[in-house]
């Protein structure tokens, strides 16, 4: 390789294969590289078809990549209806993607690395997150009634205000998670770890009498006072 030291940044770019690990960036070129492989990603995946663009968030392991056709394909879906209910991106790398505001209803994220993503404000109804990593997510606001995240990583995910009425979060790790004004009628807690979660104020009725105070379902109900529980917690830690 030619000697860096003489080479414009631009060159390096198309020089350098995207997992490449070069000692002589400073982080200002890291940076200026980042955002520009990042526009020429979405200015090459600009006229490919919806469909083969879901394909490749799916098939795609540079994360990159899959952060700039995600890009693409939120562009192109807002002067449509917006959709993308039911894509499968089942095992898809994609920390800190940001999916605001998307209808992903019935959509399959099962075992995909989705730490620090973004949902706030979604409509992920009866999607499912079976045994992703969700560690420090956020669906502040999102619909998820119905959702699936069994066996799922959920360490301080943020579910303020979500709607999880009848979701199902057994087995799932729930370390440090907030719940704070959740709806959670109807969620299914079956076996799930819950140290230090936080569910200040969320809405949980239809108690299920049959529960002991002095198990599991006692300690929720000793944590949120006078509000009722409503949730399925056999075999659950908190």
């Amino acid at each position: 390789m030619p000697d860096a030291s003489c080479m414009p940044v631009v060159q390096r770019l198309l020089c350098v294969q995207p997992n490449t690990a070069l000692m002589w960036r400073n982080p200002l070129e890291t940076a200026l590289i980042n955002r520009m492989r990042t526009r020429i990603t979405r200015l090459r995946f600009r006229f490919t078809s919806t469909d083969e663009l879901i394909a490749r968030v799916a098939d795609n392991h540079d994360v990159a990549v899959v952060h700039a056709v995600i890009d693409v394909l939120k562009e192109r879906l807002a002067h449509q209806d917006g959709s993308l209910e039911s894509v499968d991106w089942s095992g898809a790398p994609l920390n800190d993607v940001l999916l605001a505001s998307c209808r992903l209803a019935g959509a399959r994220f099962h075992g995909a690395s989705l730490r620090g993503a973004y949902f706030g404000y979604s409509d992920l109804k009866r999607a499912d997150f079976t045994g992703a990593d969700l560690r420090d997510a956020h669906f502040r606001e999102a619909q998820l009634a119905s959702a699936e995240f069994t066996g799922a990583n959920l360490q301080g995910v943020n579910f303020a205000r979500a709607n999880l009425r009848d979701a199902s979060l057994a087995q799932a790790d729930l370390t440090g998670a907030n719940f704070w004004e959740a709806d959670l009628r109807g969620m299914n807690l079956d076996g799930a770890l819950m140290p230090e979660a936080c569910f200040h104020s969320a809405r949980m009725d239809r108690v299920d009498e049959s529960s002991s105070n002095d198990g599991p379902l006692g300690a929720l109900r000793a944590r949120k006072g006078r509000r009722r529980i409503g949730i399925k917690l056999s075999n659950t830690s908190v």
